[in-house]
Order: structure tokens, then sequence, then C-alpha cells
């Protein structure tokens, strides 16, 4: 996470893995904040 912060990395990245939520939108919302608070913690490192 710190290089794609270092080089203001602006593309995508996708995780792909082998889960079957029931509920699928509120399992997408707890990933975003689980990347937030990676790049938010990679922010302060750099």
């Amino acid at each position: 996470m710190d290089l794609f912060v270092k080089m203001d990395y602006k593309g995508w990245i996708l995780l792909e893995c082998r889960t079957d939520p029931e509920d699928k939108v509120a399992a997408l919302k707890e990933q975003r904040k689980v990347w937030e608070e990676m790049i938010a913690k990679a922010q302060e490192r750099v």
C-alpha cells in the first residue's frame, strides 16, 4: 500500500477471493472500509 500511495496510483486494484457472503452489499461495504483504513495507514507512513 505504501508504494501505491507514494506513486499516487489512480488505477484499479482487484482482489479476488473465494467467499460467498449472504449479504453481498454489506460485504462490499466492509471491504471498502478495510481498504480505506489500509490507505490511511500508508498515507501516515509516507
